[in-house]
């Protein structure tokens, strides 16, 4: 664990007052007032455990994988796209349900 020092409005006395910032790796756990004491704990989320740089990196090279796909097989991918836009959707709320699983 990690504490930070810095200086903010505290969501409870609404004042600029110093306040602690507790971090458990990169994520914030803990932000406590010293003004006033009030503390907000923060549970980490399961969309935060999913690696959001697997995702992003899948969407923006998705373009690129779909043109080679049609260029070695065009006849494959003409036959089969229309039915994978459909069913696309539905696969990647499987998939988030598996790995959301998997933290809870």
């Amino acid at each position: 664990m990690k504490d930070i020092q810095t200086s903010l409005i505290c969501s409870h006395c609404l004042k600029e007052a110093p306040v602690k910032i507790t971090y458990l790796g990169n994520s914030m756990v803990k932000v406590t007032c010293k003004s006033c004491g009030y503390t907000i704990k923060i549970s980490p989320t399961p969309s935060s455990c999913i690696s959001s740089v697997k995702w992003e990196h899948r969407l923006l090279t998705k373009p690129i994988r779909l043109a080679l796909e049609m260029k070695t097989d065009s006849l494959h991918f003409i036959s089969t796209f229309p039915l994978r836009v459909i069913t696309k959707p539905l696969r990647i709320v499987r998939e988030l349900e598996k790995a959301l699983l998997k933290v809870g």
